[in-house]
Parts: C-alpha cells; sequence; structure tokens
C-alpha cells in the first residue's frame, strides 16, 4: 500500500497539473453559468475544464469555480422523463428482485431501469434466484419473502408459506414506480427531456469507457452525459414511501448536520467495516481490499485544499473509526450517524469463524431471520439507520468514496439530486457503469442481454 502521504502529494501534483491544463476553459464557462451540467455536456458548451482528461484520470476533482456554477444552475431533473416513460403502452422489460438488498440493490435496480431505456421497466416479486454464495450457509434459506421485508408491517407473516408481494416487498421501503403522481414539468424541465429522449433514442446513453484508453472528447461528453441518466435512474428509484419517510427523517434529525447560515463545506467519507472489517483494518475478509482510516482523512485533507472543506460526514458501522479519524484530524468537524443512533448487525468476521466462512450482513440476516420467534426488529432498525446514513452521505459536497457498491449508489443519487457530476475521489469514472451489476449479483454485466451494448 502506497504511504497515505505519498499518496497525497502524488495526488495533488496530479490534480495541480490538470488544473493548469483547464483554466483556459474554465474562463469561457462563465457565459453559461445559467445552464445545467446535463444541457452543457449535449451542446458541446464548455464542462469541468478538460473533460477529457477527467475522464480518464484516477479523480474527479474539478475547480470549486466551475463547481459553484453548476451547483447554482436550476436542473430539475428527469423525474417527468422517468414517470412518462413508466406510463406508457410501449414493450416493457421484466426485472425480479434480488436477494442483496442497498447497496446491491438499489445499483443493479436503476441500471436496469437506465440501461432498458426507451422501454420503460417493469418490478416483480417473488422471482428471487437463490444465489451460489448462500450455500456456504449451513441450511438452504428461503429468498422469499423479500430479506428487508420480514418485519412486523410487511411481510413477516408470510415467512411460514414464502410468499412475496411486490406492494410489500420493494413496497415496504419505497413508491412503486407505477404508484405515483405525475411530476410537474418546468420548461427547463422539457427542454432537458427532449435532449435526453434524442440522446436515448441513439442509444447514447449505453456508452462506457474502454479500460486503459483515453477518450476522445466526444466520448468523454457522451461518457458524463451516460452518467448523468443513470444518477437520474438512482434518485427516481430511490424514493421512499410516506411511512419509511418519517422514519428515516426522524433518524436523519438525531445528527447535528449544520445549519445553512454556517456556510459550511461537507464531505462525505465512507469507512466500511460490519460485514467486511474490523476496526481499522485490524481484520477482515480474506477476498477483499479494507481501506484504512488515515488513508480516507488524507482524502478529505485534499477536499479541503480544493474546495475548502469544513465538516466532515463519516459514513460507517464502526464508532471507534469516527473516534479514530476526529483524533487524527482536529481541524475538521466531524459527524456522524453511528455516534447517536446504534442498529449495528455484528455478525461473525471469518477471523472469529472456526469454519472459515465468510458472511455477508444479507447472508448474516437470512439466518437470523428463520430462527424461532424473530420479530423483525433487527432488519427494521438497521434499514432506517442505513437508508439515512445513505441520505446523509449523499446531501455532502464532495465524496471520499470506498470500493463499494454502497459507496456507488450514493454517489449516484448525489448526483441524481444535485444534477451535476459532485467532486469524488477516487474516481468511479470506469465503474459507476458496470459494477452496480456485479454488485447485484445477477452476472448481468457478461449476460446477452447486455454484451450488445
Amino acid at each position: 500500500m502506497v504511504h497515505a502521504a505519498a499518496w497525497l502529494t502524488s495526488l495533488a501534483t496530479l490534480v495541480g497539473a490538470l488544473m493548469d491544463k483547464t483554466v483556459i476553459q474554465e474562463l469561457e464557462i462563465g457565459k453559461y453559468m445559467d445552464e445545467p451540467e446535463i444541457i452543457r455536456l449535449l451542446s458541446g458548451a464548455p464542462v469541468c475544464g478538460n473533460v477529457q482528461i477527467w475522464a480518464y484520470e484516477p479523480v474527479y476533482l474539478p475547480s470549486a469555480e466551475y463547481i459553484a456554477e453548476v451547483r447554482n444552475a436550476s436542473d430539475p431533473g428527469l423525474d417527468r422523463f422517468y414517470w412518462d416513460l413508466q406510463h406508457t403502452e410501449k414493450d416493457h422489460e421484466v426485472e425480479h428482485m434480488t436477494i442483496f438488498p442497498i447497496g446491491k440493490h438499489i445499483s443493479s435496480l436503476a441500471l436496469d431501469l437506465y440501461y432498458n431505456l426507451p422501454k420503460p421497466t417493469m418490478l416483480e416479486a417473488g422471482n428471487i434466484e437463490y444465489h451460489s454464495e448462500l450455500k456456504s450457509l449451513p441450511h438452504k434459506v428461503k429468498t422469499t419473502p423479500w430479506l428487508w421485508s420480514r418485519i412486523q408491517r410487511c411481510q413477516l407473516d408470510r415467512m411460514s408459506d414464502g410468499g412475496d408481494e411486490l406492494q410489500k416487498s420493494w413496497g415496504c421501503y419505497f413508491k412503486l414506480l407505477k404508484n405515483r403522481e405525475r411530476p410537474s414539468a418546468s420548461p427547463l424541465a422539457k427542454r432537458i427531456a427532449g435532449l435526453i429522449n434524442s440522446f436515448v433514442a441513439a442509444g447514447k446513453h449505453r456508452f462506457k469507457l474502454e479500460e486503459g484508453v483515453r477518450p476522445t472528447e466526444h466520448e468523454a461528453r457522451q461518457f458524463y452525459a451516460s452518467q448523468y441518466v443513470s444518477a437520474q435512474a438512482h434518485r427516481y428509484l430511490f424514493t421512499l414511501n410516506e411511512e419509511t419517510q418519517r422514519q428515516v427523517e426522524k433518524v436523519q434529525r438525531l445528527v447535528n448536520w449544520p445549519e445553512p447560515e454556517e456556510k459550511a463545506v461537507v464531505a462525505s467519507v465512507h469507512i466500511r467495516r460490519g460485514d467486511l472489517a474490523g476496526f481499522n483494518c485490524s481484520h477482515h475478509q480474506s477476498k477483499r481490499l479494507c481501506t484504512y482510516t488515515h488513508v480516507q482523512v488524507e482524502r478529505v485533507r485534499l477536499m479541503r485544499l480544493l474546495y475548502g472543506v469544513t465538516h466532515v460526514y463519516v459514513m460507517t458501522e464502526e464508532l471507534r473509526e469516527v473516534e479514530l479519524a476526529r483524533k487524527l484530524a482536529p481541524e475538521f468537524h466531524w459527524i456522524s450517524l453511528v455516534e447517536v443512533y446504534q442498529a449495528p448487525i455484528k455478525q461473525p468476521l471469518a477471523s472469529r469463524q472456526k469454519n472459515g466462512v465468510e458472511w455477508n450482513v444479507e447472508m448474516y440476516l437470512h439466518m437470523k431471520s428463520e430462527e424461532k420467534n424473530f420479530d423483525g426488529k433487527i432488519i427494521e432498525d438497521h434499514v432506517y439507520g442505513y437508508l439515512a446514513d445513505m441520505k446523509l452521505a449523499a446531501r455532502a459536497d464532495v465524496h471520499v468514496l470506498e470500493d463499494s457498491c454502497t459507496s456507488m449508489s450514493m454517489l449516484a443519487i448525489s448526483h441524481g439530486n444535485k444534477g451535476y457530476m459532485p467532486p469524488h475521489v477516487p474516481s468511479n469514472n470506469h465503474n459507476l457503469l458496470w459494477k452496480p451489476y456485479w454488485c447485484s449479483m445477477k452476472d448481468s454485466f457478461n449476460s446477452e442481454k447486455y454484451k450488445k451494448f
């Protein structure tokens, strides 16, 4: 592993070089300050300096001036676009629930919604494949009802018959695609939808960068426009129903988020532990990498140099990581959900198991939910905390990520809500459009359905 200080120095040098190359273009951006990023991308107007370079490099850190402009440019998003699509009479593509919830599930379903364009997507329950990863469990667990719906207000009572109803599975927490009122559409929303309709009709939204190949400017614009359409699919799908929204807001209010008058610049940093690793990578799954806390702290410091970060929201399952980060970098205001809301799932890690089986949280919950007298509370409390954590992290101005499905889902939701690609490190350039299919455990990236794209 590269030492954090050396990593920071080399990355700062790279960013400085990129900034020098883009300064001329940045002077032109002011002419388009009222235009959302997606219109700039599709119209050929200047965007984030040298877009070819940012699409190729391992970071996405455009100038603070550019981010300020696109932040202030109104972007109503694609809610009306997706609603109209879902309510057409076109032939639809059917997608099913997966055994692994967010981040894998949100990533998978949102990318299905996106890749199926211009066809609408129909989500169905009751057909959840038994994934090979579950073979390591002592017995074959039921995959229906959907794991997260095994709570009192949804489908806990269906554990005996193994039924699964969409309204009470995905609909347990989220608004179903068909059960929504038609969003209003401003003239700007209609203008964006018109551009996206043409973009999608031509199949341009499925463009992917080739690993190790520097894209042309046209390809880079197409790539970032594709990410925008994908991010809007994530946002549209990630719409909580009324009861879930009420519960999640209650959890979010526990966090002392800075008030607008503080003029804070917030970075979110993901430090994945829980089913992956112990405190500060003291032990971790054998097939997964673990990011040390001091490495993430140095990445936050880089964000401070570029964007003036003052507050850091830590997305983690391990309270001690927040305490360690605060000790390593007392110059920041550190905030987190884990300090005020405790709903951890303490499944055993591989180093603690005699048989060496590495359980992730979903596998562990499948087993727990089939125990006698299971009441669903461990799942319900965990899900509300998870969704609140995702929403809070997505509110941040800039992001420090993990190589994780949750990080990718959060970044996409942040992008969808903001209407522009937020600064982030490490870059998700080559992952956002393909890794969610790996996350879904459906092997769709290599399937015949997607090879043609």
